[in-house]
């Protein structure tokens, strides 16, 4: 998340109409009629509460029928898709405006005017400050109402300390997610207390005329024993009360595939556990490389390899959501319901080049296809390597045809230990097309998952929530570096569309990590309902299945050519970040670093110094080069910057000229000392860079030094 924070501007509609107009040609684009449809119907707490755990109703068209919406404090810099504020960062405060209300200011977050409910709201544990951990009060208004139905801090009522408890409301990692519904008949308002900060509300908006129970703190206390037997399902999904009518082991061949035996009539799987077993003990390729595929009805609906369906592409990673589970075994369990009116056909295929073998449970039983009824898609992009510029809007997926989107999973392989997710999620859904904008703009990557920055994150961010999992933090050098893998699973903020989706997200590399030449690579799954005939831009890939998943060694080889080829270098220079000190000052742990994007690193010779944290006069290094049998002109590249120090030179033991002030107001310039000629000793010339003093506007420590690089040039 963002640490750097921007004034927004207000809200407006891009498309020149009014919001509520937009709905309108919402609704057409759904095919829902506008007026008393569902006059018979009421949605509630309770119903809502119901539908948390109504994996059958994910895979029927909603009824009624409502367009997923989100508001969030997204940089309102973003206005024109490819602008120049397209992919700008500080996404902490935008709010639609302020407005007076008892003589205080209240900042609006959220507005709709008709039927709906609030399904969703993320934010950070802290405020501003990230050591400000409680913030100000949300304020939620419903149906024109003068008092709030809800007022209380926003970062308590997230993380379950106010009057929602677990599951309801629960603690990720820096950040708490409410998942409660708050149903409203005519209109809702979010506003805080005080300037807002990161946040992400999620909300449905039904057609007119749809009946509505709205929430009240009375409804919420008479749903007490619902929602503990609704939350209890929620932590712990229950067996498949269908039978299990396939448990087979089967070894596949390479190349050899096994078919998964269904009922054939309309039916629907409700429950899929598989294990793999290689004899491959060294690696986990075989996750990769056997591939689950579904065909329903004659259409080819699910083609994902097992390790990507089940967050595990490059290791077996245990973690338990609603809809899916793996355990420390390898077991790994799908409960997403897969309805298909006529026949189903399941298989494995092999495609690697070593035998695997299968263990497959499935449970399934009759189901009653109707024209609201959608089969079950799940699909995979496979690795793709990404530069840390410029930035892309990286897309899981497009869709045509009419369905629901319930889930996604992001797997993301960082080489560089920083912190690797700003991008924001970007979601069009039908009449979003024509305006070209989306109408789920997210605030980062780490947000849309349900957790929030402030640091770097560990494997101890790690975290299981019925809707969400963090499901691997790198944890290679105890920061980002190797496998980072996020998921997010939609209930009552599915996304429904009725002929067309487009869902991406910014790959929008961390502040510090942003050049040509750091890489990432990404691959994705997407699970969604459609009506039979829907179409998509995600289609089989059995040779990328094939390959070994991308790792750390391709992409650190892949970044040096990069580098090689677009990196400014002092030609014929030495790079000090290349070299060892043979002598240095104890406890002096000099290093290899690549300068932060604001400290221009374009100036630096092969786009990195040999960076030196000194702390107390007389703290040194001394680099020897070897192999010199004639007098070299030597000229040393050293680095200024905000928080270094005074330093002084030597040469093969005589020091060389007056000591050097290193400090400078603007980050990252590069100063030529030239230290003459210089004779070799024993075939060597020997350099020594000592600190003697601090200027007094230095930074920090002030004691800092960096050594860029090393000309030896003919005399």
């Amino acid at each position: 998340m963002r640490k750097s924070i921007e004034l927004a501007g207000e809200e407006r509609d891009r498309t020149g109409s009014s919001p509520m107009k937009s709905l309108m040609v919402g609704w057409l684009i759904l095919g829902i009629q506008t007026a008393g449809v569902f006059a018979e119907e009421t949605v509630s707490l309770g119903s809502l509460l119901d539908e948390m755990i109504d994996s059958e109703g994910l895979a029927k068209w909603p009824q009624p029928a409502y367009r997923q919406l989100q508001a969030s404090s997204y940089n309102r810099a973003s206005q024109v898709r490819g602008g120049p504020g397209w992919f700008a960062d500080s996404d902490g405060v935008g709010f639609i405006r302020t407005e007076q209300r008892d003589g205080r200011t209240e900042w609006v977050l959220m507005e709709y005017d008709g039927p709906g409910c609030v399904t969703r709201i993320w934010t950070p544990f802290f405020y501003y400050d990230f050591h400000e951990r409680t913030g100000p009060n949300v304020r939620v208004y419903l149906d024109g109402a003068d008092q709030p139905v809800i007022d209380c801090p926003l970062i308590e009522l997230v993380q379950g300390k106010q009057f929602v408890s677990e599951p309801f409301a629960a603690y990720t990692a820096r950040a708490g997610d409410l998942y409660l519904p708050i149903p409203f008949a005519s209109g809702c308002k979010v506003t805080m207390l005080a300037k807002p900060f990161y946040n992400i509300i999620n909300y449905r908006a039904y057609p007119t005329g749809t009946r509505v129970e709205t929430f009240t703190m009375e409804a919420f206390e008479s749903t007490g024993p619902k929602r503990e037997t609704i939350g209890h399902r929620l932590l712990h999904p229950t067996p498949p009360t269908d039978e299990i009518i396939q448990t087979a082991i089967r070894e596949l061949v390479p190349g050899g595939e096994m078919t998964i035996f269904v009922p054939e009539g309309s039916a629907a799987i409700r429950y899929l556990e598989i294990r793999l077993r290689s004899k491959q003990k060294e690696n986990a390729v075989h996750l990769r490389s056997t591939v689950f595929t579904a065909r329903f009805d004659d259409e080819l609906t699910v083609w994902c390899p097992v390790g990507d369906f089940f967050g595990s592409a490059d290791s077996v990673h245990p973690f338990k959501t609603f809809a899916r589970e793996v355990s420390d075994d390898g077991t790994m369990i799908s409960r997403w319901v897969m309805p298909y009116e006529k026949s189903a056909e399941l298989k494995l295929i092999n495609f690697g080049t070593e035998p695997v073998e299968a263990h497959v449970r499935v449970a399934a039983g009759p189901w009653k296809w109707d024209d609201r009824s959608m089969h079950f898609h799940a699909n995979w992009r496979s690795d793709d390597v990404v530069p840390g510029t410029p930035f892309q809007d990286w897309n899981f997926i497009e869709i045509t045809g009419q369905g629901v989107l319930v889930g996604d999973q992001w797997s993301v392989l960082n080489p560089n230990g920083g912190w690797w997710g700003e991008g924001d999620e970007k979601v069009y859904v039908d009449d979003d097309f024509r305006s070209d904008f989306p109408s789920h703009f997210g605030t980062g990557t780490e947000d849309y998952y349900g957790w929030a920055g402030g640091r770097v994150p560990t494997r101890d961010d790690e975290f299981s929530h019925p809707f969400l999992a963090n499901i691997r933090v790198g944890g290679l050098d105890g920061g980002t570096r190797g496998f980072n893998i996020c998921t997010r699973q939609r209930g009552l903020d599915a996304v429904p569309f009725g002929s067309r989706l487009r869902f991406d997200i910014e790959a929008s590399f961390g502040v510090g990590i942003r050049n040509p030449w750091n890489l990432l690579a990404y691959s994705a799954v997407t699970w969604w309902y459609a009506r039979p005939g829907a179409t998509h831009n995600r289609p089989p890939l059995p040779e990328a299945a094939a390959r070994w998943v991308t790792t750390l060694a391709d992409l650190e080889q892949r970044s040096k050519e990069i580098r090689d080829e677009q990196t400014y270098r002092v030609e014929g220079a030495i790079e000090m970040e290349d070299l060892k000190p043979t002598v240095q000052s104890e406890g002096l742990g000099g290093h290899r670093q690549v300068p932060h994007s604001r400290f221009h690193p374009d100036r630096f010779s092969g786009g990195a110094h040999y960076f030196v944290p000194s702390r107390r006069v007389g703290d040194f290094v001394e680099f020897t080069i070897p192999e010199q049998y004639k007098p070299r002109r030597v000229i040393l590249h050293l680095v200024r910057s905000f928080d270094f120090g005074i330093v002084q030179l030597s040469v093969n033991g005589r020091k060389v000229g007056q000591p050097i002030d290193l400090y400078e107001p603007d980050p990252a310039t590069i100063t030529k000392v030239d230290l003459g000629q210089v004779t070799p000793v024993g075939s060597a010339i020997k350099l020594r860079v000592e600190l003697v003093g601090k200027n007094p506007d230095s930074q920090g420590t002030g004691t800092y030094f960096g050594l860029d690089c090393l000309e030896l040039q003919e005399p």
